[in-house]
């Protein structure tokens, strides 16, 4: 095998393909711990959307909106100021919210008295913001959530 070849093995060894098995995505690291035990994080907090979540003010962290148990949207909060979590949450329940006004977020208002909710707050400080993000994309992956699609294929 010549180097260019192994060049381009290796470029694609670190490539993650969409369509990763749900087993193989659990074994995916993520700081030192396997996705899977990740997704056993998951905190409910009573009142779901409808209700603010003081217990989380000041926290960076991932959400998820789940109905009848099946998880329809996952978001994340990674504001470095203000409520982080707390505001993002509270923006769900503003139905005047235009500044949030996704195919999500639009779902979670119209389903708000059924939608449960469920958070794991990642720490205080703006250093959780990108692990926030990529722990959104790789539960996205995992749960294949309805609601997180893009307005145009929502349309269809």
């Amino acid at each position: 095998m010549n180097s260019d070849e192994n060049s381009e093995k290796n470029q694609s060894d670190l490539t993650t393909p969409v369509s990763l098995t749900r087993k193989l995505l659990k074994q995916k690291l993520m700081a030192a711990k396997p996705l899977g035990q990740w997704d056993a994080e998951w905190q409910r907090l009573d009142g779901g959307f409808a209700v603010p979540h003081r217990e989380v003010h000041g926290y960076v962290g991932v959400f998820r909106a789940l109905l009848r148990g099946e998880v329809m949207y996952v978001g994340c909060s990674s504001a470095a100021k203000g409520g982080k979590l707390y505001q993002r949450l509270l923006n769900f329940k503003n139905q005047e919210q235009r500044s949030n006004s996704h195919y999500g977020a639009t779902k979670i208002r119209e389903n708000i008295a059924a939608v449960s909710l469920e958070v794991i707050c990642l720490g205080r400080t703006s250093k959780e913001q990108f692990f926030a993000r990529e722990l959104k994309r790789l539960m996205i992956e995992l749960h294949q959530p309805a609601w997180n699609v893009r307005k145009a294929d929502a349309k269809k």
